[in-house]
């Protein structure tokens, strides 16, 4: 799997009131370490939605499956000071994403209580040296 492509896949483990898909992908910090993601169809939707309220604040210098911290640069009293931009693909579509730390941990905690998603769906690690 290229790093930033998402692929719908089964929640394999569904819990009750828990999503039975998720859009999973593998990405990295830019310049950094490689994780996967586990995100929820309206959670992408969210994040594209802030990406494209908040255009001051995109990284233009991303390439496809990295992701950085960026400066809020209108924040408001309510607003984190930060936000994490991503820049990730689906069916083909270049997409810009704007998430809170709040998003991030959301996301890293799915992605431990569903460790069996991740391993059926990741590649093994000599594909990995290809991307």
């Amino acid at each position: 799997m290229s790093r930033g492509d998402i692929k719908e896949i089964n929640n394999l483990n569904k819990k009750f009131g828990a999503n039975s898909t998720y859009l999973f992908c593998k990405i990295q910090e830019q310049h950094g370490e490689e994780e996967y993601w586990l995100l929820t169809h309206n959670e992408l939707e969210e994040f594209m939605d802030r990406a494209n309220t908040n255009t001051e604040d995109l990284e233009w210098d991303l390439d496809n499956g990295e992701f950085t911290f960026v400066h809020n640069n209108w924040k408001t009293a309510s607003e984190d000071r930060y936000y994490i931009c991503a820049k990730l693909c689906l069916d083909g579509e270049d997409l810009d994403l704007l998430l809170t730390q709040e998003d991030l941990d959301d996301i890293r905690y799915r992605v431990e209580q569903n460790q069996e998603d991740i391993e059926i769906n990741k590649e093994h690690w000599l594909f990995d040296l290809f991307d």
